[in-house]
């Protein structure tokens, strides 16, 4: 009915460059992620700049990260910001004035690692997921939490299971290095009755089994992982496609909704197939082919 009512108030143009910002609103500022690892942050009523962040270019800065690319998301916790870069950094902005007060090394960038969305604060801990995990080295993809007053890494959980590990013989007899993939590049989402945070992973790479030469499911690639916030410890795990072969990852976002009596997790990724697991056992609930 008031629909018609609607007329523009302002307008805030972003950086040139690939970017799918989503802004974060606090106490009447807008926070808002942009390309090239930067932060403006404005008025929420009246549009008007309050302050900007850039982060400076880094020589020797990873080939896969171009500048014009941006985050998705940032989070906000305490009096800071948090941003994570394209060379594999957590960026910690002074709410009130985008001051840096700390930035912290999470990878190699040179090794491919980068981040293309923002972490997400549990419990205390920051929590991200690494990505740029398609290049061979002798380390593999992983999420971390970390402190949010100074950067420290508090816990490191790996994505692929490395050979010996559990689930290590799902890619064969592969060494290490062989084993990519399994980025983890969107998000993850928090249920405080379970206190459990949820992210998901994305195909093994490369993408192709005849390419990879592995038959098996290569865990913990297109998979959703259940973990203790505090500990990284891997509390459960559902893997939707075992093996993929077609670039058909199931990595994206995580709705946790509770209806007919089941605390629920539901996800969609590119086979548009809404998933349906107990999000607190991980057992599997139902399946819809939306077609």
């Amino acid at each position: 009915e008031n629909v018609h009512q609607l007329q523009l108030v302002w307008a805030w143009s972003l950086g040139p460059g690939n970017s799918q910002p989503t802004p974060l609103v606090h106490d009447g500022v807008m926070f808002i992620p942009n390309t090239g690892n930067g932060v403006q942050a404005v008025d929420a009523v009246t549009g008007e700049r309050i302050w900007q962040y850039a982060r400076p270019e880094r020589p020797g800065r990873n080939p896969d990260a171009l500048p014009s690319r941006g985050s998705r998301s940032i989070a906000i916790y305490g009096d800071k910001v948090y941003l994570n870069t394209t060379d594999a950094h957590i960026v910690a902005l002074d709410a009130r004035t985008g001051e840096v007060a700390w930035a912290q090394t999470v990878a190699d960038r040179s090794l491919g690692y980068r981040y293309t969305s923002g972490p997400i604060v549990v419990q205390g801990t920051i929590v991200a997921g690494m990505t740029g995990c398609q290049n061979y080295k002798n380390d593999v993809c992983f999420i971390t939490g970390h402190d949010p007053e100074t950067g420290e890494e508090r816990w490191r959980t790996s994505t692929v299971a490395g050979p010996g590990e559990p689930g290590g013989d799902t890619w064969g007899d592969l060494p290490l290095m062989f084993r990519a993939g399994a980025d983890s590049w969107i998000p993850g989402s928090y249920d405080p009755q379970t206190n459990l945070v949820y992210l998901s992973t994305s195909q093994p790479k490369p993408w192709a089994r005849v390419s990879r030469k592995t038959d098996g499911d290569a865990l913990y690639s297109n998979s959703v992982l259940a973990l203790d916030p505090s500990t990284g410890a891997l509390e459960w795990y559902y893997q939707f496609v075992p093996g993929e072969t077609h670039d058909l990852d199931e990595v994206f976002e995580s709705v946790l909704i509770d209806h007919d009596g089941r605390r629920s997790l539901f996800k969609m990724g590119k086979l548009g197939i809404l998933w349906e697991l107990d999000r607190t056992t991980g057992a599997f609930v139902a399946a819809h082919d939306l077609g």
